[in-house]
């Protein structure tokens, strides 16, 4: 029989005593790699929370990267994040407050209950130990509880708050609660909030889609048309109108009023836990158009010209009427798209929407196929101002380059799968239509010689006096004969 082999203690990098084999160098590999083995979690379908791949990140640093509050452990700590600190446990204590009947240790006792399953949401190992992921998750979610809630329009009392009461403040924290790497997985959120609130109050849901309107497609405008409205139903109305072009809602009315118990119904198809990751993830799912497209892309995707090009070839253009920024249509040569209205958040909104499902979904990449088309639509800002004259690009950055150079680096070193491509029918459609020569000719003879009253006015003259003349000469011929 071998003899046993000795040991030696040794500190492993985690700070951990293990014990090696002395003496047999292939044994001392094994243990040392077996250790090694003993602390790596294995592989989880759970992952929802990633850190943007360096190749994405380097286009655009702080698209990606939270400037004032840190969520979630991927920036916990970092220098530049700490002044939010203060405000975060400040939160905390009011979020806590508004339950007296509560104690603080049902709170730390529920998120210890959940501890395993949100570590399991980050898609690499989390180094803090037990106490210090609680407290983070805790502080964390009751911070971004507590300033949704005092975003909501009932929520008078704080209007002396420094930080939701300040309008640039209050939207640079939103830019910050959708960054991919700043995420809490949702159930952490849910867990806080049915805790503190309970049931029979606005949903989670309601409120973040209240705090994340201008995020969403046509918010601005649903707002306007339910400016009469009370300040509750004005908070429903907006949701059920906005969340029509979520694939997750079916339950909806046109005028915005609902009864209690279509009310109830519509949160229960609202609000589905399971399937919703994070707050980013719920965003997105607000631009997913309602109905999902069957057709099958080409492995050879041949993405369309730029709209100053297609102008040219005679496609009109024409404001969208869908609700969905991704309803795109392409009929007997209008192409409709959905007014876009760039912000300074659309940049970072989009980057991060695209970089997750880069991580994490599988199937069709609705925002990147989206962006993707965006970027061949427009190559510079003479597409720019065309799209803007036609009202389907509004704003804000005041620079038409700005916008062309936007779209021209967010699909940067991103993956594109052709044979999945959500746009596949419109590019085959435009490109067919491009290369009919006979509409490039006649939008020509529409742009050089119909393209205002004056020169319409001098064809028409010309031509009447061309008539006049070819009438005058046969008229001499039969004059002479």
């Amino acid at each position: 029989m071998p003899s046993p082999i000795d040991t030696l203690e040794q500190q492993n990098e985690g700070g951990q005593c293990i014990s090696l084999p002395i003496g047999d160098p292939e044994s001392i590999l094994v243990a040392s790699i077996q250790e090694r083995l003993n602390v790596v979690p294995p592989l989880s379908s759970k992952f929802c929370i990633y850190r943007v791949p360096e190749k994405l990140r380097k286009i655009n640093e702080e698209a990606y990267t939270p400037q004032l509050v840190s969520i979630g452990p991927f920036h916990h700590g970092k220098e530049n994040l700490r002044v939010m600190e203060r405000h975060k446990w400040q939160y905390l204590r009011s979020f806590v407050d508004r339950r007296p009947d509560i104690d603080l240790s049902e709170y730390v006792k529920n998120m210890k209950q959940i501890e395993e399953r949100t570590r399991q949401c980050y898609a690499e190992i989390i180094s803090f130990n037990s106490d210090e992921f609680v407290t983070m998750m805790l502080v964390d979610g009751c911070f971004i509880l507590e300033f949704l809630l005092r975003n909501l329009p009932l929520e008078v009392n704080n209007r002396e708050d420094p930080v939701s009461s300040n309008l640039w403040l209050s939207n640079a924290i939103k830019c910050d609660l959708i960054l991919l790497e700043n995420q809490l997985p949702f159930f952490v959120l849910e867990c806080l909030y049915k805790l503190n609130k309970g049931y029979g109050h606005n949903s989670l849901i309601e409120i973040i889609r209240f705090s994340f309107s201008r995020m969403v497609p046509k918010e601005e405008q649903e707002l306007r048309e339910n400016s009469k409205c009370s300040q509750v139903k004005q908070l429903l109305a907006f949701v059920c109108d906005c969340c029509s072009s979520s694939s997750s809602c079916a339950l909806l009315r046109e005028n915005g009023e609902t009864d209690s118990e279509s009310t109830e119904e519509m949160r229960e198809q609202l609000f589905r836990p399971s399937q919703v990751k994070h707050l980013l993830d719920y965003v997105r799912d607000c631009y997913i158009p309602s109905s999902a497209n069957t057709s099958l892309g080409n492995e050879e995707l041949e993405l369309p010209h730029n709209v100053t090009q297609l102008r040219e070839a005679g496609v009109k253009f024409e404001v969208g009427k869908g609700k969905c920024l991704l309803d795109l249509s392409f009929k007997k040569g209008v192409l409709a798209i959905p007014c876009i209205n760039i912000q300074d958040w659309t940049d970072s909104l989009l980057r991060n929407m695209i970089a997750f499902e880069q991580l994490h979904c599988v199937g069709t990449k609705y925002i990147t196929d989206y962006a993707t088309l965006l970027d061949s639509f427009i190559d510079s800002s003479k597409d720019v101002i065309l799209l803007h004259e036609r009202g389907i690009i509004k704003s804000l950055l005041g620079d038409h380059e700005q916008v062309s150079l936007l779209f021209n680096k967010l699909v940067n070193e991103v993956n594109i799968d052709a044979g999945d491509f959500y746009f596949s029918d419109i590019c085959q459609d435009l490109n067919a239509y491009y290369r009919v020569t006979w509409h490039t000719w006649k939008a020509n003879l529409r742009h050089t010689y119909f393209n205002t009253p004056w020169t319409i006015i001098s064809v028409i003259a010309a031509a009447v006096l061309l008539v006049l003349t070819f009438l005058q000469t046969i008229y001499s011929i039969i004059s002479a004969s």
